[in-house]
């Protein structure tokens, strides 16, 4: 894995054969599975000349990761993915790229950033978590450095040893000479050994940290140690943090659910005052329906006979006393049930069965108010609003500590960034003038004017020099990583190009 070829902001004579500020991380893999970062809503897919397969994927508040030279989509626009869920892969060169890579975008507010010192802050643990990652690719960066300068201090080595033999041979050298040469040379060559292998380990640790599964021997970091004067504004930096800081966000929540707290335990004491209204409706729908149509036919042939039955009693009162029967009772035929009715209770008793669910047996409208008038509970009440308001005072001054505590480390760390950039410069004086100094004692040693001595010395001094340069830009960045989580977000301070 090679990141930043080129990094990011970096600029390059690119295809078009124009310079241009590369807007992303290109990370260099092959047949592997592209993961969504974090969770989100996929917002653009796309397939062109240039891009290869593209997908865009929005995380809300203005946060979006683009994921360009990709192939095997497996998303849509529109779709949800989960942190972790394949979205695509990378498998073999895509659009204009010369070989298998992801160009890799972070975009905030539509502007894209770099996401070595950011990216993980989409997790609930974010800020702590972009810190242990950015520590880790610094580590990684500055042990190769240094194995870097333990390759060159073993080439010296074998110089003084060439030299050191040479002047043997022509008797202008001792024995002695050669074999603290060749100590030396063991020595230097030791240290390279180790600080190959401090290298390889941080590399592993930095795998650990990102969460991935990689061997050491396929990561190269080529990200360079920038060194730029820091343009830096005190006031600005310290109203951002103090407005942005995410420990400063959710201290001032819970002090603002500690008030609405207080609101709460204070609204005991006053009456209260309830209104209800409520409105109900049955549906029913008989599974058996010919059995229903059976019992309402029957019920109908009941209520047939009854009337047939005092209808007779009635005709035979009024023909007891020679009086004609009225109507109804004159004739007790017409009550009795025709087919007819018995075909209308059938095809009514079906229809009125057969709306299920949509007609409803309406219940009365029920209206009620409640009124309540607190007016003594014990001590509970006060109990419960002074516990609220001592918790509102205790989230003011954690409020208030964390303010004054994000002022000093802001302004901690803009002094140390100011501090390290001056030793950086320093040290890049030391190193320049202990190289000379290098060069002047083996021009000396091999004129016969000097030591071997002395030229060990001096090899030394340029070593250490060398090792104390490395030192001071690793320290120059670390204090840049501390001013980025003083502030609570990535910061943009080195000149644009």
């Amino acid at each position: 894995m090679r990141d930043g070829l080129p990094n990011f902001a970096s600029t390059r004579d690119d295809w078009k054969g124009a310079p241009r500020p590369h807007k992303g991380i290109d990370i260099y893999v092959d047949a592997m599975a592209v993961q969504a970062v974090a969770k989100g809503r996929v917002v653009g897919v796309g397939d062109g000349s240039l891009a290869g397969g593209w997908v865009k994927i929005d995380h809300g508040g203005g946060v979006e990761t683009v994921y360009v030279h990709v192939s095997g989509i497996r998303v849509s626009a529109g779709d949800t993915v989960l942190k972790g869920q394949p979205i695509a892969i990378v498998d073999g060169p895509s659009g204009n790229a010369v070989e298998a890579q992801l160009h890799f975008e972070l975009r905030l507010d539509g502007e894209s950033v770099d996401f070595i010192p950011f990216i993980f802050e989409l997790a609930p643990d974010g800020l702590k978590r972009a810190i242990t990652r950015n520590n880790e690719r610094l580590e990684v960066l500055r042990l190769e450095a240094r194995a870097e300068q333990a390759e060159r201090e073993l080439r010296r080595s074998d110089e003084h040893l060439r030299l050191a033999q040479a002047r043997e041979e022509v008797g202008a050298g001792t024995r002695l000479e050669t074999m603290q040469a060749q100590v030396a040379r063991g020595r230097a060559e030791v240290n390279l050994v180790l600080a190959q292998n401090a290298a390889r380990v941080s590399k592993l640790r930095l795998v650990q940290a990102l969460g991935i599964q990689m061997t050491a021997d396929r990561i190269d970091l080529v990200s360079e140690f920038e060194i730029f004067q820091p343009t830096t504004d005190m006031q600005a930096l310290m109203a951002d943090a103090l407005q942005r800081h995410p420990q400063l966000i959710a201290a001032r929540a819970d002090r603002n659910a500690a008030n609405s707290t207080v609101k709460v335990a204070k609204a005991a004491y006053f009456p209260t005052l309830a209104l209800q209204a409520s409105w109900s409706g049955f549906t029913r729908e008989v599974t058996d329906e010919d059995r229903l149509v059976q019992q309402n036919i029957s019920s109908a042939q009941n209520r047939a006979d009854d009337l047939i039955l005092v209808c007779d009693q009635f005709a035979d009162l009024y023909n007891a006393t020679s009086t004609p029967p009225p109507p109804p009772y004159n004739n007790c035929s017409q009550f009795e049930l025709t087919d007819a009715d018995i075909a209308e209770i059938e095809q009514d008793t079906r229809a009125i069965n057969g709306v299920y669910p949509f007609s409803f047996s309406n219940e009365p409208v029920t209206l009620s108010a409640f009124f309540s008038l607190p007016l003594f509970r014990g001590f509970d009440r006060q109990l419960q609003v002074e516990q609220a308001i001592a918790r509102r005072n205790d989230m003011d001054y954690q409020v208030r500590g964390l303010e004054l505590q994000v002022r000093a480390d802001v302004t901690e760390a803009v002094h140390n960034l100011e501090t390290a950039y001056q030793t950086v410069r320093l040290q890049e004086e030391n190193t320049q003038t202990a190289r000379e100094e290098l060069r002047l004692a083996q021009e000396r040693y091999q004129l016969g004017a000097g030591t071997f001595l002395e030229l060990l010395d001096s090899q030394t001094l340029a070593a250490q020099a060398e090792v104390d340069q490395i030192e001071s830009v690793f320290a120059f960045h670390q204090s840049l990583a501390s001013l980025e989580a003083a502030v609570g977000r990535p910061l943009q301070l080195a000149p644009r190009q």
